[in-house]
């Protein structure tokens, strides 16, 4: 009757034995893919720090080429203000045929000198001591790409005024008969949006009012440069207004011609 025992003895020793096996083949096998699992975590970890450090770089690459270039943009804005003023200035240099037009009616003038020629020679004898308007030279024209709408449409304005008086007193000055010079219309339309708060006046006098804007336009063109220097917002209704001046500027075309009589 007791032969079974060693055999069921023996059962029970192999299945002990498979059993630890197993669970030891079980914890080998897990440490097996646990270790190969944290090392491929190490090596994606490392190759994101990786990653991570070569993205730093470039955003720190891309964020000094962006202070960099906004530097060189800001002293290059700095310097087309400074060059803007300097013309402002060398434009003045012709205040003395603006203040002319000042004393002198154009239409009148023109109409004396038509029944009397040698009336232009007195134009002549006093332009010999005012610079004539080609001879006036500045970099404001290359400054633009630099310069806000606001200041570019005072500029426009001022050097307008300034030049339309100027013309005038050169078409006095050399007794012009064939006369082609605009009726102003286009630098009265400038000017008001330019200095909207002297419309009833411009309306009054019409262009004989420019060369009596001109220090006006100057202080106008001043403020706006001083507000870019100091950096300061623009104005969306200023902005847009600036625009239609800037349209405006841009369709003026002075044309003189003719010959001395």
């Amino acid at each position: 009757m007791m032969d079974w025992m060693p055999a069921l003895t023996t059962t029970s020793v192999f299945a002990l034995i498979l059993y630890l096996s197993r669970a030891l083949l079980i914890n080998r096998l897990s440490k097996a893919v646990q270790h190969e699992f944290d090392a491929k975590v190490e090596t994606l970890k490392s190759e994101l720090r990786s990653r991570e450090a070569e993205l730093g770089t470039l955003r720190d690459s891309v964020m000094n080429g962006r202070l960099h270039r906004h530097g060189i943009v800001e002293t290059r804005k700095l310097q087309a203000v400074d060059k803007l003023w300097e013309a402002t200035l060398t434009l003045g240099a012709l205040k003395p045929q603006s203040d002319m037009m000042k004393v002198f009616e154009f239409d009148g003038a023109m109409a004396a000198i038509k029944k009397d020629p040698t009336v232009s020679q007195f134009f002549e004898e006093v332009g010999r001591m005012i610079p004539e308007l080609e001879k006036i030279q500045h970099e404001g024209e290359q400054q633009r790409p630099f310069i806000t709408a606001s200041a570019w449409a005072q500029f426009a304005a001022y050097r307008a005024v300034l030049t339309y008086s100027a013309m005038q007193f050169e078409v006095m000055r050399n007794g012009v008969t064939l006369i082609e010079l605009a009726d102003g219309s286009e630098v009265m339309k400038l000017v008001r949006l330019a200095a909207p708060e002297l419309e009833s006046y411009l309306e009054g006098i019409g262009r004989q009012g420019f060369p009596h804007l001109v220090d006006v336009l100057q202080q106008k063109t001043l403020s706006e440069l001083i507000k870019m220097v100091d950096g300061a917002d623009i104005d969306q209704t200023e902005l847009a207004r600036s625009a239609e001046i800037v349209q405006a500027a841009n369709s003026l075309v002075f044309s003189v011609s003719g010959s001395k009589k």
